[in-house]
């Protein structure tokens, strides 16, 4: 996290820590026992929101011994790798597809996560996708195109080669090349096409919005430099 408020009171931050988490962890949960009830997940978000905005930091208290005092940088980087990774792969990405948006977008406006170096827990997928392979690779069409239209990188969609193997040859090929977004989405569109109905819906919408904007601000996006190379994945503390 960049530019979040320098703790004075260690008690009242790890206090609102803890429950910032309970916040957040109400919404995932109430996914399962709300039974499409929409104004009690609208109530879970307007609750979680004023943590958000208050930037304060994420604590699951059943992961190490209570304490009144904050974590250290290490632990609280695996705490908000699996919170952000928890609301990426939840099925109230489809359930209560604007309620997640909203929350994705509080927490990336925020300043709790980049789109291209941040390491959220998503299992199975490798530490090393972006944000936005690792919602595609689960089929999170929500957060995919949420994080499309907060300009995720697609060039870097798949970070690396996919292999298949023969099972009777054992010859290992490549199916899909790094980079190649168009043949991802193809490819996941027969398991999540509700999903990469989604990706492509995002995608078209930004494409469209940087074809009608101004020529002066068209020519000022394209002469902004690409995004960084992505950092070492942080290490997480075992939860």
């Amino acid at each position: 996290m960049k530019n979040f408020p320098a703790i004075d009171d260690p008690k009242a931050a790890a206090e609102q820590a803890r429950s910032h988490f309970a916040r957040l962890n109400g919404l995932l949960q109430d996914v399962h026992m709300s039974s499409g009830n929409l104004p009690l997940m609208q109530r879970r978000l307007a609750d979680l929101l004023p943590f958000i905005k208050a930037k304060s930091r994420i604590d699951n208290p059943g992961a190490h011994p209570s304490d009144d005092e904050p974590l250290d940088e290490e632990t609280y980087a695996g705490h908000l790798s699996v919170a952000i990774g928890d609301l990426i792969n939840s099925p109230g990405d489809s359930y209560f597809p604007e309620i997640w948006r909203q929350a994705l977008t509080a927490y990336f406006d925020a300043g709790y996560f980049e789109l291209e170096e941040f390491d959220a827990l998503v299992y199975p997928i490798p530490d090393a996708c972006t944000m936005l392979e690792k919602a595609m690779r689960v089929g999170s069409g929500t957060a995919a195109a949420t994080f499309i239209e907060l300009g995720a990188d697609i060039s870097r969609v798949p970070h690396e080669d996919i292999t298949e193997t023969d099972l009777a040859t054992r010859q290992v090929s490549i199916k899909i090349q790094a980079g190649d977004f168009d043949a991802l989405v193809n490819d996941l569109r027969a398991q999540y096409p509700d999903a990469m109905t989604a990706v492509l819906g995002a995608l078209m919408r930004r494409t469209m919005a940087t074809t009608t904007c101004t020529p002066s601000a068209r020519n000022a996006a394209m002469a902004e430099p690409g995004p960084a190379l992505p950092l070492a994945s942080r290490r997480r503390a075992a939860l």
